[in-house]
């Protein structure tokens, strides 16, 4: 919620109609409103759900992230918030988890054949470094004995309309002969 800012109301009812601060409360009132719009970043930085990307900035910085610049801001957030929520012991409800923030919920299906060691996670990745953090993840994550197969789908809906029309054309020559 945006708070708006009028100094004149802190006045008296009787000082309130002279010129001279009518002027100087509404100067003010512009550089008040500035000085509470950028506490509202400051106060929206420090938190990883809300940061704009300066705040992200900050955070990448200490956790060691490399961010692209093609990246969107919840691509960014994303895998912050994987790195920030890492836990150990590494299991499959843990990588479950940090799938659900990097491919979304339930975006991804996983198979384990733990008795063969394999395991197929498959994804339907398509933003600009989603797929470079799901491989973070799974490296760190997936034990060097597990022959691992991912596979990544991609869908694409096209609006549009179609229109087919066709036609048929018979022709024929009748030859006679004339005796």
């Amino acid at each position: 919620m945006d708070r708006k800012i009028d100094l004149i109301q802190y006045l008296p009812p009787f000082m309130r109609q002279y010129l001279p601060l009518k002027l100087v409360t509404g100067a003010e009132n512009k550089i008040f409103q500035d000085a509470l719009s950028e506490l509202k970043k400051i106060d929206n930085n420090e938190f990883i759900q809300t940061a704009d990307s300066n705040g992200l900035k900050r955070f990448e910085s200490m956790m060691g992230i490399i961010s692209y610049h093609e990246e969107s801001l919840d691509t960014r957030r994303n895998r912050i918030l994987a790195k920030w929520n890492d836990e150990l012991p590494y299991t499959i409800n843990a990588l479950k988890k940090k799938l659900d923030i990097v491919c979304g919920e339930h975006q991804y299906e996983i198979q384990c054949k733990f008795s063969e060691y394999q395991m197929e996670i498959v994804t339907h990745l398509k933003n600009y470094g989603q797929i470079d953090e799901f491989y973070n993840i799974v490296d760190y994550m997936i034990p060097c004995n597990i022959l691992l197969s991912i596979i990544n789908t991609l869908t694409n809906e096209i609006d549009m309309s179609l229109y087919v029309g066709g036609v048929v054309s018979v022709k024929s020559k009748i030859h006679m002969k004339v005796r």
